[in-house]
Parts: structure tokens; C-alpha cells; sequence
């Protein structure tokens, strides 16, 4: 038996030197959850409008049209759980704080990133973010929660080929949405999209009302407006909504806005100043329709900031 642990440990011993090594080198790779979690330990202090949210706000508000100080600490697929949990991690850090900015998206209310096929996210909270979303294993390495090959491809392009792995401005607005790469088909990518984002059943519903409750609720608490988002979509990906859907999202946030006085809720969903060229795809604005929005909120911001309630 020890015979047989010995060669067990022997056979085993480079496996785990191997993955041990892989794992550093991928977390070594700069990527944008990095970045934003060492700008906002930086400058914490400084900010005074944040953005959190999905891609919806990560691609579709620019930090640097604002007036006030803003970072977005939005991310891809970055559901309203995830958003309260790094509010209450980093919000006492957030001394000059005056405004929150929060996407209020079509299936917000209905789903949560550790239920989606895009769990594997998770990994960059629990690791670079310092929560603590779950105990998985495969939610804390790098190795783990990402296709083998994947990661090989990551190692790749950066240590062999140099490639820049970041996608974001230093005021963490996503920059690789861009009007130049805009997509072709938005009919097509609209209604595909707009299927893609109906949820069947209002399972995490009860639990995502509430989170949003608790957000809005911290931030009463400190005296700080909360700004509830939903953002602009193209034509096709709008008349393919589900209308029971839509009009309870929309509820919701015309709830929140009549029960907290520091709450206003925008339904831009259709708005008519924005055009087919401010879209990269059925429901992200480009660098174009972010400038577009960011001016509007900042105006808003601004009023607000003048007759706050």
C-alpha cells in the first residue's frame, strides 16, 4: 500500500507542478477585472458617480462625458446579486459617492450569472474582486473554470504573441464595441437576441426585486441617487420582446422611483434619439450612442444634483 502511495504521488507530483504553473501564468495575464479592481482601491476616494451593471452599461456609458467623477465597474453578464455584493464590499471605500448608475435590463429581474451557462465569470470576482460569490472549486482557478485549450490560447497570445488582453478605458468603459466593428445584420441579431433574453419562469424574480431594493436602500441610507437604466435597443430586438416581460421590468422600475426618493428610473429602451448608427449589435451602444447616453445622464445627473429630493 505505501509502495503503491508512493507512485501515486510520484505519477501525480508534475500533474499538480504543471497546473500550479498554469494557473500563475493565467493569473499574471492582465484582464480587466485586474484592472478595475486596482483603479478602484486607487481612486476610491475620488469617485463620485459609479456605474455598476451588465454590458449594457459597461459598452453604453463613458465615464469621461461626465462632469463628476465616474468609474463603471460595470461587466459582461454582471447580474444585480453581483452588483450589491460589490457595493457593500466597496461602497464604505466610496467616501465622495453621490451617485450610483444601474442598468435596469430586459431580463435583469430574471436571471443571475451563477445560473446562466457564463458561471464560470464568477472566477474573477472570487478572485481578483475579493468576494466570495460560492466556495466551488472551479470558481476559484483560472485553470478550472475555463476550457483547457482556452486557457493554452490565453497563454498563448499573451507571454508568445504579446497581445493586449485589456478592453477597457481607464474610467472602465468597454471599448471594443465599436462603431467600425458595428455588426451587419441587427434585424437578424434582434430577434435572435430578443428570444435569447426572454427567461421562462420568474423563478430568481422575488430575489432580484430584492436585491435591487437592497442597492437603492444602501444608498439611501448615504444619502446617494440612484439612476435605474434601461438602455437603448435596436428596433428588431425591442419589437420581439416578450410584452409580459418587458411591462414587469418596467413596473419595477417605476416602482422603485415612486417608493424611494432617491431613485429616478429612465426607460430608454425605445427612444427615438438614438439611431441605427449609435448600435454595435441589437442591444449595445457603440463609442457613438455611449456619448450620446453619457450626455443625457450627465445632464440628468447634473439637475438632480441641483434639486435632489
Amino acid at each position: 500500500m505505501i509502495k503503491f502511495s508512493k507512485k501515486l504521488v510520484f505519477f501525480l507530483m508534475p500533474i499538480l507542478i504543471a497546473g500550479l504553473v498554469i494557473e500563475i501564468l493565467l493569473r499574471n495575464i492582465p484582464n480587466d477585472y485586474i484592472k478595475k479592481a486596482n483603479r478602484l482601491a486607487e481612486y476610491s476616494k475620488d469617485i463620485e458617480t459609479l456605474i455598476i451593471g451588465n454590458s449594457h452599461c459597461l459598452y453604453g456609458i463613458n465615464p469621461d462625458y461626465l462632469d463628476s467623477n465616474g468609474y463603471n465597474l460595470s461587466n459582461v453578464s454582471q447580474s444585480l446579486d453581483i452588483d450589491y455584493e460589490i457595493l457593500k464590499k466597496h461602497g464604505s471605500d466610496l467616501i465622495n459617492l453621490k451617485t450610483v448608475v444601474l442598468n435596469l435590463s430586459y431580463f435583469s429581474l430574471f436571471e443571475q450569472l451563477k445560473k446562466t451557462n457564463e458561471h464560470w465569470r464568477l472566477k474573477d470576482y472570487n478572485i481578483y474582486f475579493g468576494l466570495q460569490l460560492d466556495f466551488k472549486p472551479i470558481h476559484q482557478s483560472e485553470l478550472l473554470s475555463v476550457a483547457f485549450k482556452t486557457n493554452l490560447k490565453r497563454i498563448y497570445e499573451y507571454y508568445i504573441q504579446d497581445k493586449n488582453m485589456i478592453n477597457t478605458s481607464n474610467l472602465g468603459w468597454g471599448t471594443n464595441a465599436k462603431s467600425s466593428n458595428n455588426m451587419k445584420d441587427l434585424h437578424s441579431i434582434g430577434i435572435a437576441v430578443a428570444k435569447k433574453h426572454t427567461i421562462n419562469g420568474q423563478e430568481l424574480y422575488e430575489e432580484n426585486v430584492d436585491y435591487l431594493k437592497r442597492i437603492i436602500t444602501y444608498c439611501h441610507n448615504r444619502n446617494i441617487k440612484v439612476l435605474l437604466v434601461t438602455t437603448p435597443v435596436y428596433k428588431s430586438y425591442f419589437s420581439n420582446l416578450d410584452k409580459k416581460q418587458l411591462n414587469t421590468t418596467i413596473a419595477v422600475g417605476e416602482q422603485m422611483e415612486s417608493n424611494y426618493i432617491n431613485c429616478y428610473y429612465y426607460n430608454l429602451l425605445n427612444s427615438f434619439k438614438f439611431t441605427d448608427d449609435d448600435f454595435f449589435d441589437s442591444d449595445h451602444l457603440n463609442e457613438k450612442g455611449a456619448e450620446k447616453l453619457t450626455f443625457f445622464l450627465n445632464e440628468e445627473i447634473l439637475t438632480l444634483d441641483e434639486n435632489f429630493r
